[in-house]
């Protein structure tokens, strides 16, 4: 690492998948979903395997897991000066670690609170002049009547996966929605703008800033919604030279609005790449299914580890360099989270056959074969990683997830304004469904 900090983790997809993931210590339940997958990855002498007392059936939550589990932190208190996390930080497990005189590696909970928040980042693009859609913070049902917001986008201050975004063509819809859903103020009301989808990840730490290769935002229509689904990344060469430079011009502007405020760690940024350029949407500060492949492909990172650079920024003065301009990456891979494939469904269901194990396969002519639990069989042609979120036999829910998986080429083929599952992802898709038969 590029500090003095011997840090550990719980089950953190960033660390197991970085190159460098034996300079951390592996923290894992024996009930993992992936235990074997770190086992067959990590040296052993980097990996504690724990019996715990409780469980959470979250997937990959190793917030939660840690503060129903404090034995894992007075563990990693032994033999660790910091605990990389996974999952969004908490004020509670913030107190406990630094109880025991632990470094975080996370962003702090307050300030993903406030960047996350829409209202407040909507307000943020504003007071720093950069691009952002048309609309209005509204603070009371009479100010939902401004027609110039129409037809627009309604958006509680705090969300998740599209849960809470609402599309109206009128003040009486908005009022009307506003009141049947008992929707709380402030809302961020917004002109709907034309365009594609897409998300790039900014590094701020002391003075520096990297910034990734962009990725086009994937969703899937299902009764009349869209749902996220994944992502899949972009070469800088399919972009126009006047997308690019728009893009390019906004992102350094972005970069350091977000460093000249104080935001330390990464932040996940939404936007619409529309004819007049990018539009700023929304931050997400913690990280994600993008940063694994961020962690996973150093060339989507200007050739630098992720994992590496990513903890210095809270472990000493990193990030090591400034990087603002899109990096000349030509990787197509993408994630596709098959968590959407739980809506509708019984509170609890039980997976049945399908792909339950952890690991890498690969798609054959008409099925999806296994291979192992070796990363390094990701170099096999048509090969991807499964995640999944449950173990064999246990309930399936929206709470554990079904799971993700992470490809090195297109699960999607991009339209202009959506995108839809290639031959491999509706494989993938019809794969998986069978742990709902």
């Amino acid at each position: 690492m590029t500090s003095i900090y011997r840090i550990a983790a719980f089950e953190n997809l960033e660390s197991l998948l970085s190159e460098d993931r034996d300079s951390v210590l592996h923290f894992v339940s024996s009930r993992s979903p992936f235990a074997t997958l770190i086992r067959a990855n990590v040296s052993e002498e980097n990996i504690r395997s724990l019996d715990l007392s409780e469980r959470e059936p979250l997937f990959f939550n190793d917030r939660d897991i840690l503060l129903s589990n404090p034995e894992i932190l007075r563990s990693m208190k032994k033999e660790a000066d910091a605990v990389l996390l996974g999952n969004r930080s908490s004020r509670e497990l913030e107190k406990i670690i630094a109880e025991l005189d632990l470094s975080l590696v996370s962003v702090k909970a307050d300030v993903r609170e406030q960047f996350e928040d829409k209202c407040f980042f909507h307000d943020f693009l504003l007071r720093k002049g950069l691009p952002c859609p048309r609309g209005s913070i509204i603070a009371e049902l009479s100010q939902l009547s401004q027609e110039e917001f129409y037809p627009g986008v309604l958006q509680v201050s705090q969300s998740q996966s599209g849960v809470g975004t609402y599309f109206v063509g009128s003040p009486d819809e908005s009022e009307r929605l506003v009141t049947e859903n008992e929707l709380e103020f402030p809302l961020l009301l917004r002109k709907f703008v034309h365009g594609a989808p897409y998300g790039v990840t900014v590094l701020c730490g002391h003075g520096q800033v990297l910034v990734s290769a962009v990725r086009r935002q994937c969703s899937l229509r299902i009764a009349n919604r869209e749902i996220f689904c994944g992502v899949q990344w972009i070469p800088k060469s399919d972009l126009s030279l006047s997308e690019a430079s728009l893009l390019e011009r906004a992102v350094i502007q972005l970069g350091g609005a977000l460093r000249d405020e104080g935001f330390l760690g990464v932040a996940n940024v939404d936007f619409m790449l529309t004819e007049e350029g990018p539009l700023f949407l929304e931050c997400n500060p913690r990280l994600s299914g993008a940063t694994w492949q961020l962690a996973q492909e150093p060339a989507l990172f200007h050739g630098l580890s992720f994992l590496k650079e990513y903890s210095s920024v809270f472990l000493s003065s990193g990030p090591s360099c400034s990087r603002l301009h899109l990096p000349e990456s030509s990787f197509r891979g993408s994630t596709f989270d098959f968590d959407f494939m739980l809506l509708g469904q019984p509170d609890s269901v039980f997976p049945r056959r399908g792909l339950r194990t952890a690991g890498v396969y690969q798609f054959g002519s008409t099925e999806v074969q296994f291979l192992g639990e070796d990363l390094e069989l990701l170099e096999v042609p048509r090969s991807f990683l499964l995640l999944p979120g449950a173990l064999p036999g246990e309930s399936l829910s929206l709470e554990c997830g079904l799971g993700i998986a992470l490809s090195d080429f297109p699960l999607y083929k991009i339209l202009p304004e959506r995108a839809l599952l290639n031959k491999y992802g509706v494989m993938l898709k019809e794969e998986i469904a069978k742990d709902l038969l």
